[in-house]
């Protein structure tokens, strides 16, 4: 029996290190499985969202182009930034020309932060001119508007007519708009 028991140790072993380096190298083969199931599980992943956004895609540019037009349409009229009061008094001056006002007056407060919403600026300015009558006075609008840059609305306009005369003196109350963004403007 000791002699069978002395033959059987060296198998005996061997089947017992077959055994340890089996399982070892089961083990190691099932984590590199594992994670060569988690890679291509994210590689999946990245290849869906890779695909959504090329679908996305021609979508996008067209928002951007779309929006960078919008803002390159606002930063040409005056809107965007700082106010631009020699623009505003130019184009005073080029409407009186052309509409050969005698008299055009105005006066403009100081440039203050609007209630409606952050970064929405308001200067309001108050413009006298004569002789005006009703088509005139829209005209002095228009040309403002078509002129000046930036954005502007009418509070509110008085035309006070001199008796026996189908013009008077115009006096309206403007707001001029700008959005700034940010800092207090100066």
């Amino acid at each position: 029996m000791k002699l069978l028991a002395a033959r059987l140790r060296l198998p005996a072993a061997l089947l017992a290190g077959s055994l340890v380096l089996g399982s070892g190298l089961v083990a190691w083969a099932l984590s590199v499985h594992g994670e060569s199931e988690g890679r291509l599980a994210a590689e999946s992943i990245r290849e869906a969202s890779a695909a959504r956004a090329a679908t996305s895609a021609p979508e996008k540019l067209r928002i951007i182009r779309e929006t960078t037009d919008i803002h390159a349409r606002l930063q040409g009229s005056g809107f965007l930034g700082q106010e631009q009061r020699a623009g505003w008094i130019t184009a005073l001056g080029q409407a009186q020309t052309r509409l050969g006002l005698q008299t055009l007056s105005w006066r403009l407060s100081p440039r203050t932060a609007s209630p409606v919403a952050p970064g929405l600026w308001v200067s309001t300015m108050t413009v006298s001119a004569s002789p005006v009558d009703a088509a005139g006075l829209d005209a002095l609008l228009g040309q403002l508007r078509q002129n000046a840059p930036g954005r502007f609305t009418v509070e509110n306009c008085a035309l006070s007519l001199n008796p026996g005369s189908p013009d008077g003196q115009a006096e309206c109350r403007l707001h001029w708009w700008t959005w700034q963004d940010g800092e207090a403007p100066r």
